[in-house]
């Protein structure tokens, strides 16, 4: 994943990283629920962002969003698993002083 990062495209862009999950309720000792499952998966990827693609840690932020915002129906296998994912947005420059809560 790293190898395929465009330094140059990026170096100046904020990231976001988004976790997803299906509709199946998680509750064990690790994830709260889904909620925490995405916040995780997401804070996961961004830490490889960090430390295996040199991404500065003051440009990069995770969220997670459980369940709401599916890509499938959730009703089948395959729809669950499209769903189950982590999405990178590589954010316009033209909005790096909002980002960077200057306006």
């Amino acid at each position: 994943m790293c190898e395929i990062i465009n330094q140059s495209i990026i170096s100046d862009s904020y990231i976001r990283v988004e976790g997803h999950t299906d509709t199946v309720p998680m509750h064990n000792e690790v994830y709260k629920s889904n909620w925490d499952l995405s916040v995780m998966r997401a804070s996961n990827v961004l830490q490889i962002l960090i430390d295996k693609a040199g991404m500065k840690p003051e440009r990069v932020s995770a969220t997670g969003y459980g369940e709401y915002r599916p890509k499938v129906d959730n009703s089948t296998a395959e729809g669950k698993s499209i769903n189950r994912r982590v999405d990178i947005l590589i954010m316009n420059s033209q909005f790096n002083e909002v980002e960077n809560n200057k306006k």
